[in-house]
């Protein structure tokens, strides 16, 4: 049972999000939400720390591998919190601290430069160059996919539908595909110094 004043105070922020996307607003949804946030909440040992003012550059939230918590935006999205608890989960084996390493994770956004580099480097006849941009973007979202897929099991064992279940998938893996936004950028990068590397030559 979800007290009064937890659901009132969950749905103005809701309302606020939902009229600001200019959505209708359903009380029966928002108070679903709510329901499966709590237990979400309820579910775990590890700290949230809600109204975060970071959480809106990652999406909504994050897992701080460092701290062991978990930071969430005003809008308390149920998605956004399980996903992040997955990461939190899979940062128990070893497999998940070594690819969410702040490290490796830092390495993300420099793809490009290393599509680039493999690019002068498969021109030169070197094609381990190819595995540049792979080793800079693997662990990043090999983290986010099985960080998604232990949300899910969160969510179903806190009794999520199936259609929100669906929802969850869809909704997180439209985010996952923000990623694939590194794709193009490293192709042409390494088509550019593929070809730059090819000038050096002649």
């Amino acid at each position: 049972m979800i007290p009064a004043v937890s659901i009132a105070g969950f749905s103005d922020e809701l309302v606020k999000i939902a009229k600001a996307k200019e959505q209708p607003i359903d009380v029966e949804a928002i108070k679903r939400k709510v329901e499966l946030w709590s237990r979400l909440k309820s579910s775990t040992d590890v700290p949230i720390h809600e109204e975060h003012g970071d959480a809106n550059e990652y999406g909504g939230g994050f897992y701080d591998t460092t701290t062991k918590s978990i930071g969430v935006g005003a809008g308390r999205d149920h998605e956004s919190l399980a996903h992040e608890l997955g990461h939190a989960d899979l940062d128990q084996g070893l497999l998940g601290k070594v690819i969410q390493h702040r490290l490796l994770h830092g390495l993300f956004p420099l793809t490009p430069i290393a599509g680039a580099l493999g690019g002068m480097l498969l021109s030169k006849g070197k094609n381990w160059g190819a595995l540049l941009p792979i080793a800079t973007a693997a662990p990043t979202l090999l983290a986010e996919w099985l960080a998604t897929r232990k949300g899910a099991r969160r969510l179903e064992e806190v009794g999520a539908t199936p259609e929100e279940m669906a929802a969850y998938r869809k909704n997180l893996g439209d985010s996952f595909a923000t990623y694939h936004g590194v794709i193009p950028e490293t192709l042409l990068a390494g088509g550019a110094g593929y070809a730059v590397g090819r000038m050096g030559q002649s």
